[in-house]
């Protein structure tokens, strides 16, 4: 007896939308099931198929983050990365234009070379410093957007998260141009 033969056509289509969403080792004894059941309970089947759906778009529909909660949540994403683009580019500044005075100088590198020894000593610097920027962002007291785990993986949130990062390094990193001011 075959699948579509233990269970009418709708109740086959319902098994099988079902059925993608599980594990290919899953699906092998989802078929051997389906084959041992009778139409009955092919039925209580595709009841059960339904209440699962209604209880997904349910969740579906409450794991979307509200404006209040994107907002904090790109707050709470852009601070630390102001700060993050702000130390790295003054850093990266400060110490290129020193090593191409001292050791540019002597060794006759290049002003590129220059930054680049700049650029890893900052990058360093943003390994140590990464965490106390963070820490002192948790000073600020600012308000928790309280995600849960169906909204961590929306699609906005995720938008939400990226724009803060992108427009909090955009910041920082102009802000940490301020070195530039003493240089001639």
């Amino acid at each position: 007896m075959s699948i579509r033969e233990s269970c009418k056509c709708k109740h086959y289509v319902a098994l099988i939308q079902w059925s993608r969403s599980i594990s290919i080792y899953q699906k092998r004894h989802l078929k051997r099931f389906v084959t041992r059941i009778g139409r009955g309970d092919a039925v209580t089947l595709q009841q059960l198929l339904k209440e699962r759906a209604t209880v997904r778009q349910t969740d579906r529909s409450n794991s979307v983050p509200s404006g209040l909660q994107l907002r904090r949540v790109m707050i709470q994403e852009t601070l630390p990365f102001i700060g993050f683009g702000f130390l790295d580019n003054a850093i990266m500044i400060i110490a290129g234009e020193y090593i191409e005075i001292t050791i540019g100088a002597t060794l006759g590198i290049s002003t590129m070379a220059a930054a680049a020894l700049g650029n890893w000593i900052s990058d360093l610097s943003g390994l140590s410093l990464g965490s106390k920027v963070e820490m002192l962002c948790l000073r600020f007291g600012l308000p928790t957007a309280n995600i849960t785990s169906e909204q961590s993986n929306h699609p906005l949130l995720k938008r939400a998260v990226f724009i803060g990062r992108v427009v909090g390094i955009s910041v920082g990193c102009i802000l940490g141009m301020f070195p530039l001011l003493w240089f001639h």
